[in-house]
């Protein structure tokens, strides 16, 4: 090896050591993939025996009400998180400012859990199909209700994920014996329904609880003026978090209104798989961000995209080789059709590894929040148009999922269409 090769592997070896290694991103990374792998192994039993148990239709029908209460969950949310994280980022060594950060999100969250409500008792009352599951969806209401004292972004941007993840895995693992007690045949959907809620609810919570405990954080009331100035600037982060869930929740919508529940649960299975896959990927850049937001450097956002395209890749390559595996464990033969529709699916991981390195390196430290707008905005009127024109013509799962792949594709040529456009800024500090 020559001296010259020898001191560039050097040269990187150091770098790596001094910008991941010796900072918090490695030790993020490592909690998150605990949590992850842990979480992944929890899930994937209790999938296998819930499905076997309470069978496809009833479990669909949960996915089905999940996804309509998930629209209650993005409007208390109101994207909130990924600017409030950067303001934690720009806080984190003022711990009245933390209080206050918080503070002034419960706040808005509650006024926001106030129309979330409205909206959905005036939708279940218009509704006979959905009035007849009304008490599912009350007890489902809690996650909207819960996600008021989320604080996720707290302890993403103080680099602090151990306390997530502790609280995270204990309540996973209480679940178990839970509904393996609980819940052993149709006749205990219901009680599936109230142990799964109960579960998200507890996880919601709780880091609230440890962060006033002890961190020593305070809340107090925040003036009107400021929520609304505050809710205002994030506006543009609701309108992308609605899009979004537009786009993801409302296919199931979709499927189960024109195909039935049966195929809900089919097509359950499928987005599953390469969602977890996301959430293993995720957590790459979820480390990088606190570490990296204040000094990302154009090169520097071109290198980690490089990287994580093909880390993108390999992943799809990897559900077409295993997914078929997977799925005949977790479901049986009978859910066979949910491994193609994998395949198609798993071209969102590319998506979603692109388009959140864009947002977080380059839209959110200079500001153009609009831009995250109007990418998700035109995904999801392509991703929706195309559904419902595929599903009017043919009617199969296989023409509705191909319209959201197309879409995701649609959506990635777009955002990298508007980060050119974006003009290099100073890095602006958050309050």
């Amino acid at each position: 090896m020559s001296n010259n090769l020898r001191d560039t592997l050097g040269s990187l070896r150091r770098q790596f050591r001094i910008s991941i290694i010796e900072t918090k991103v490695a030790e993020n990374y490592i909690y998150m993939t605990l949590q992850n792998i842990v979480s992944f192994a929890i899930g994937l039993l209790l999938y296998s025996y819930t499905l076997r148990t309470i069978g496809a239709e009833l479990y669909g029908l949960f996915v089905f009400i999940s996804s309509i209460v998930n629209y209650c969950v993005t409007l208390v949310d109101f994207g909130f998180h990924q600017p409030t994280s950067k303001a934690v980022v720009d806080n984190r060594d003022d711990r009245d400012a933390l209080g206050r950060i918080i503070s002034r999100v419960i706040e808005a969250k509650l006024i926001l859990l106030i129309v979330a409500g409205l909206c959905l008792a005036i939708c279940i009352a218009a509704i006979p199909t959905l009035r007849e599951h009304w008490p599912i969806f009350v007890i489902m209401f809690s996650l909207p209700a819960a996600q008021v004292f989320s604080i996720l972004w707290y302890y993403q941007g103080l680099k602090k994920l151990r306390t997530i993840t502790l609280i995270s895995l204990t309540i996973r693992l209480a679940s178990i014996p839970l509904i393996i007690l609980l819940v052993s045949s149709e006749a205990d959907f219901m009680c599936y329904v109230i142990i799964s809620v109960a579960c998200q609810v507890a996880g919601l919570i709780f880091p609230l609880i440890v962060a006033i405990a002890n961190n020593g954080i305070r809340l107090r009331f925040i003036a009107l003026s400021e929520v609304w100035h505050y809710t205002r600037e994030c506006l543009p982060f609701f309108i992308n978090s609605f899009f979004m869930t537009l786009k993801d929740s409302t296919l199931p919508i979709i499927i189960g209104a024109f195909l039935g529940m049966r195929d809900v649960a089919i097509y359950n299975l499928s987005d599953k798989i390469v969602s977890l896959t996301i959430m293993f990927l995720n957590n790459i850049n979820i480390a990088l961000f606190p570490e990296f937001v204040d000094k990302a450097t154009g090169e520097m956002v071109r290198r980690m995209t490089r990287y994580e395209m093909l880390i993108g890749f390999a992943a799809m390559a990897g559900i077409a080789a295993v997914g078929y595996w997977v799925v005949l464990i977790l479901g049986g033969e009978e859910m066979l059709a949910s491994y193609p529709i994998a395949i198609i699916l798993s071209i969102r991981i590319l998506s979603n590894l692109y388009v959140e390195i864009n947002n977080k390196f380059i839209f959110i430290p200079r500001r153009r929040y609009t831009n995250i707008t109007i990418r998700q905005a035109f995904a999801t009127v392509v991703s929706v148009t195309a559904c419902f024109v595929g599903l009017s013509l043919s009617p199969t799962i296989i023409v509705a999922v191909g319209a959201t792949a197309a879409a995701y594709v649609l959506e990635i040529l777009f955002c990298w269409y508007l980060a050119r456009r974006t003009p290099y800024v100073e890095y602006q500090k958050s309050m």
